[in-house]
C-alpha cells in the first residue's frame, strides 16, 4: 500500500502521464478474472513511436504564503525561539515529472525497430506541523503530586522525605494512613530513574492547558514529517516481423514518509534534539514489477499472447521500537500507561511503535488464445500464479512487542489506605494511586515477546522478531465468447475455474491439531466418537495438542483441516 493509508491503492502507483488508454468495469467480471470481486481496471502503458516526443509537467501547492496561524500557536510561547508564540510551520508540496518516447535504434534490428518509452515523476512534501506531548510540571518533578479534595481543589502532596521547595513556595513531607506516616515506606521519595529522566530529556511545559493542568501539562513543538517519491516507467517494444510482437515493461517505486506514531522531544535517539520533537516512524515503500510478453499473430483469426510477470510488494513500517533511555537500563521504562502520552521522552506504546515489513514476490505466468470466427470472439486461457509471502513483526497483533519495556503506573498494584492520604474522596483515589506510582516509580510490569527457533523451540533472545514464510499457489483457466448478436446488442459469456491452494510455511512455522498419536486431528470422527459415548452415557475427551506441521507423526508440508 503507497503510504499504508486506510484508502487502498494499488502495489504500485501509476502516473497518469504513463497511461496510453484503461478499461474498468465496475461489476461482473468476466472469465478471465475469476479470482477477484467488484471492479476491474486494465491499463495499456504508453509506448514509444516512430518520432520522438516528450513531456515535462509540474505541480505545486504551496499553504507557507499567506496562511494564517492558529489561534493555540498565537497563544503559546515557542521555547526554541524565545518568540511569545510559536511561529505557523511552513509546509508545501510539488508533483513534477518528464516523459519521453522514441525509436531506440533508427534502423531495423532483428526484425523490425525497437521502440522505447519512459517516464519520471517525483513527488516533494515537505511536510510540518505542531504536536502537544504532555510532560510532567517543576511540581511532578520534584516529587510533589496534586490531587483533588471533596471541594475540587488541587492539594500538594510531598512524596519525598524531606522537604521540597519549589517556585519559593517549601513543600513538607506528607503522611498516609490513619496513622499519618511518610507515604513512602522506603523512604526514598521520587525514583532516582525517574527524575533523572524527567530532568535531563522531557523539556518544561509551555502549554498549560493539556494534561489534567496540575501535575502534567503540553509541551508544543513544531515537528517535521517529510513525504517522499520517485517512480520510474519504461516500456520497450519490438516485432519480430509481422506476426511476432515483443513488448516488456518496467516500474519502479520508492516512497517514505514520516509521522507522528513516534518521536523524540528529549534528543535521546539519534538525529533528535533536545526541546525538538524529531519523527523516527517512517513507512517506506518500494515495490516494482515486471512484465515480459509475446503476440503471435497465428492466422487471419487466430492470436495467441503470452505473458510473464514478476511483481515485488515490499512495505514496511519502522520506528526506533522501544530502546533502553538510560545506560545500565535492560529494557524502556514506560511511565504513565502503555500509551502515546506516557511521561517519557519517546514513546514506546506497541500500537504506535511496533514495526512490520511485508516482502511480497508474486510471479505469473498467464496464456490467451484468441480465435475470430463470425460474429463470434472465442477466448481460451489459463494462467499459473506463485505468491510468496515474506514479513516480519515485532508484535503478536495485540499489546506485547519483542522488545522489553517495564511499565510505571498503577494496573495491578493493590494499594491499601496505609498509602494513601487520609480523608481523601474517593473520587481521587485512582488518580492518587496512578500519581504515587509513576512518582515513586513501582514497576507493576515488565512486558515483552519472545520467539523460538526451529525446530526444538528453543527461545530467541529478547527483540528477535518473527518472520514467516508462505507460499500461495494460484490455478486459472477460463472460457469465454463475445457474440455480437447486433450491431447494438452483444451477449459476453463464459466458464472459469479458479484454484487456490492452501498457504504453506517454507520453514514449517504453522501449527495443526493432533491427537495423542500425534497424528492430524481428524474434526468429523472426534464428534463422531463424542457423540457416540454421549449416546452410551459416556465421556469422550481424549487428549489433543498443538504441534508444528513438521513435527507431526511422517512430516507434513502444510497444515490442512482434515474432513
Amino acid at each position: 500500500l503507497a503510504g499504508l493509508s486506510s484508502i487502498s491503492t494499488g502495489v504500485l502507483p501509476t502516473p497518469v502521464e504513463s497511461v496510453e488508454e484503461f478499461k474498468m468495469g465496475t461489476s461482473n467480471q468476466t472469465a478471465d478474472f475469476a479470482n477477484s470481486a467488484g471492479s476491474q481496471v486494465q491499463m495499456v502503458t504508453k509506448r514509444g513511436t516512430g518520432r520522438l516526443h516528450g513531456s515535462l509537467y509540474e505541480y505545486y501547492y504551496g499553504s507557507n504564503v499567506g496562511a494564517a496561524n492558529t489561534w493555540r500557536n498565537n497563544r503559546t510561547p515557542d521555547a526554541r525561539s524565545g518568540l511569545p508564540y510559536t511561529p505557523l510551520p511552513s509546509s508545501h508540496y510539488n508533483r513534477f515529472g518528464a516523459t519521453a518516447g522514441g525509436p531506440v535504434i533508427p534502423k531495423d534490428f532483428l526484425g523490425g525497430k525497437w521502440f522505447l518509452f519512459g517516464n519520471y515523476e517525483g513527488y516533494r512534501y515537505p511536510n510540518a506541523t505542531t504536536v502537544v506531548k504532555v510532560v510532567p510540571t517543576e511540581l511532578m518533578r520534584a516529587g510533589v503530586i496534586q490531587v483533588q479534595n471533596a471541594a475540587g481543589k488541587y492539594v500538594p502532596y510531598n512524596l519525598n522525605p524531606y522537604p521540597v521547595t519549589v517556585k519559593g513556595i517549601t513543600y513538607q513531607p506528607a503522611t498516609c494512613g490513619p496513622s499519618n506516616t511518610p507515604c513512602d515506606p522506603r523512604g526514598i521519595g521520587l525514583n532516582p530513574i525517574v527524575k533523572q529522566l524527567w530532568e535531563k530529556y522531557m523539556p518544561l511545559p509551555n502549554d498549560p492547558q493539556a494534561g489534567d493542568t496540575a501535575n502534567t501539562q503540553g509541551y508544543l513543538t513544531p515537528i517535521k514529517l517529510p513525504e517522499t517519491s520517485n517512480t520510474f516507467v519504461a516500456r520497450l517494444d519490438h516485432d519480430f516481423g509481422p506476426m511476432w510482437h515483443f513488448m516488456s515493461s518496467y516500474r519502479y517505486y520508492k516512497y517514505n514518509a514520516y509521522g507522528s506514531d513516534q518521536y523524540d522531544i528529549g534528543g535521546l535517539l539519534p538525529g533528535c534534539k533536545f526541546g525538538e520533537a524529531c519523527s523516527v516512524y517512517t513507512t517506506p515503500s518500494q515495490p516494482w514489477s515486471m512484465v515480459f510478453g509475446l503476440t503471435t499473430t497465428l492466422t487471419n483469426h487466430l492470436t495467441n499472447d503470452v505473458r510473464f510477470s514478476y511483481v515485488r510488494n515490499l512495505w514496511a513500517y519502522a520506528s526506533a521500537m522501544a530502546p533502553p533511555q538510560l545506560p545500565g537500563l535492560a529494557g524502556a521504562i514506560e511511565i504513565g500507561g502503555e500509551t502515546a502520552n506516557a511521561l517519557i521522552p519517546y514513546n514506546v506504546n506497541n500500537q504506535s511503535v511496533r514495526a512490520r515489513e511485508w516482502n511480497g514476490q508474486d510471479k505469473a505466468i498467464r496464456d490467451d488464445l484468441s480465435y475470430l470466427k463470425g460474429n463470434h470472439l472465442f477466448q481460451f486461457g489459463g494462467s499459473y500464479q506463485r505468491n510468496l509471502n515474506q514479513m516480519y513483526r515485532t508484535d503478536n497483533g495485540a499489546g506485547i512487542m519483542s522488545a522489553l519495556v517495564y511499565q510505571i503506573y498503577d494496573t495491578g498494584i493493590q494499594f491499601t489506605s496505609a498509602y494513601q492520604p487520609a480523608g481523601l474522596p474517593s473520587s481521587s483515589l485512582t488518580p492518587w494511586n496512578r500519581l504515587y506510582a509513576q512518582v515513586l516509580g513501582l514497576v507493576n510490569q515488565p512486558q515483552a515477546l519472545f520467539t523460538r527457533k526451529l525446530p526444538d523451540l528453543t527461545l530467541n533472545p529478547v527483540g528477535t522478531p518473527m518472520f514467516p514464510r508462505a507460499i500461495i499457489p494460484f490455478y486459472n483457466a477460463y472460457f469465454t465468447d463475445t457474440w455480437h448478436l447486433r450491431p447494438k446488442l452483444t451477449l459476453t459469456y463464459g466458464l472459469g475455474y479458479m484454484l487456490e491452494r492452501p498457504p504453506y510455511e517454507l520453514s514449517g512455522q504453522q501449527v495443526i491439531t493432533v491427537d495423542p498419536d500425534n497424528k492430524p486431528l481428524s474434526v468429523p470422527a472426534y464428534l463422531e466418537a463424542k457423540k457416540k459415548a454421549a449416546l452410551a452415557g459416556q465421556v469422550y475427551n481424549p487428549v489433543i495438542g498443538m504441534t508444528l506441521v513438521r513435527n507431526v507423526a511422517g512430516g507434513l508440508k502444510l497444515s490442512l483441516i482434515h474432513i
